[in-house]
């Protein structure tokens, strides 16, 4: 069994997480990957974005057989039960999902894309101290990327612990300044402060941002080939899985 490193998942990975509400564009991203993966892909990368694509998508019949098919083939790779537990978030079934996400976690402790998702199955379930330390776990293993920041952010802000929220999304921000979901989020969370004007900053830079990248492209790029990179163009504010 090939075991993943702690940075086979790649920033450019995550980053392709934050998708649009645009599911003209998810659907894109899941045909390359679909077509990679039927094509023998053996990048792990591919496999956890097609994976993560059907889920944002709802494709429950296709990421059920697919389940089936990983597991059968691989019953000690810690993939085949992300695979699993994502069609479980994806059905609602949030217990079932818990239980097979931390058994992926138990074989692969560096998985930081599974944290993610199971900080999202805790925060469901209204276990935020739980989600919270999901999601430090994966701050502690990319350090150099924004999304686990931005879940925290996302967590304090459900939580009301909007001071906590703004600070962390600050820090989110320091290392992707122009990020469309951390600027609403920081719009967000200023306005539950009162803080109007703070507040339509934020808004106004998102706005100006969607302008700039919506005159650039409107269509994600996505390369194949030591491990996927996507450059993608995001015009709306939705995680993957939220």
């Amino acid at each position: 069994m090939e075991t993943p490193s702690s940075n086979s998942l790649s920033d450019n990975l995550m980053d392709a997480m934050m998708i649009p509400d645009d599911l003209g564009s998810a659907e894109l991203r899941y045909r390359v990957c679909r077509d990679a993966y039927v094509s023998g892909s053996k990048e792990k990368d591919v496999l956890v974005l097609y994976i993560s694509l059907m889920a944002k998508l709802r494709y429950n019949h296709e990421l059920f057989f697919l389940s089936h098919k990983l597991t059968n083939a691989a019953q000690n790779d810690p993939y085949s039960w992300y695979c699993v537990g994502a069609y479980y978030w994806s059905c609602g079934k949030l217990e079932l999902a818990h239980k097979y996400l931390k058994k992926s976690l138990k074989m692969h402790k560096d998985f930081s894309c599974g944290w993610i998702l199971l900080g999202h199955v805790l925060s469901s379930v209204e276990e935020s101290e739980q989600a919270l330390a999901a999601y430090r776990t994966a701050v502690r293993l990319t350090p150099n990327n924004y999304i686990p920041l931005l879940c925290i952010g996302k967590e304090f802000i459900r939580t009301n612990n909007l001071w906590l929220a703004a600070h962390t999304l600050q820090a989110a921000r320091a290392l992707k300044p122009d990020n469309l979901n951390i600027l609403n989020e920081l719009g967000v969370a200023f306005v539950k402060l009162n803080k109007l004007n703070d507040a339509a900053l934020y808004f106004q830079s998102a706005i100006d941002n969607i302008k700039k990248q919506t005159t650039s492209s409107n269509t994600p790029s996505i390369n194949m080939s030591n491990s996927i990179v996507c450059e993608v163009s995001i015009p709306f504010f939705l995680f993957i899985f939220s």
